[in-house]
């Protein structure tokens, strides 16, 4: 086995051997970057993200950080509700809520619109 060269010292504080930290497991015995990311849980997948762009920005880091390549296909657009007859729709049924014994919100989004509805409606904010 061949000897290794000398580093100089501030060259050697430099290197660091390649890490991978996934899922709290730390490899840093490893030192091919190519081995790494087949190791990856998503290596090689594409994974489709059909959020509006101001979402798919930070999921895209994390995929890509597991070793998936992202796509993004906005399918979706995060709007206001601003057509009259739509909100007369939901003031109706805010104003039966009491009618109801559950109500499910399908994004942080609206539940804060339909917050911000209430708020408007019973003279708040």
């Amino acid at each position: 086995m061949a000897a290794k060269a000398a580093t100089p010292l501030s060259l050697r504080a430099q290197q660091r051997p390649h890490q991978c930290i996934v899922a709290g497991i730390s490899e840093p015995e490893r030192r091919d970057p190519l081995a790494l990311s087949r190791d990856l849980p998503l290596c090689g997948r594409r994974v489709m993200i059909t959020a509006p762009r101001q979402y798919a920005h930070k999921l895209s880091g994390r995929l890509m950080e597991a070793g998936a390549q992202p796509v993004w296909l906005p399918a979706i657009a995060i709007t206001a509700l601003t057509e009259p007859a739509a909100l007369a729709h939901l003031d109706a049924a805010l104003s039966r809520l009491d009618a109801y014994s559950h109500i499910a919100f399908v994004s942080t989004n609206s539940f804060h619109g339909v917050m911000g509805r209430l708020a408007k409606l019973h003279g708040g904010a």
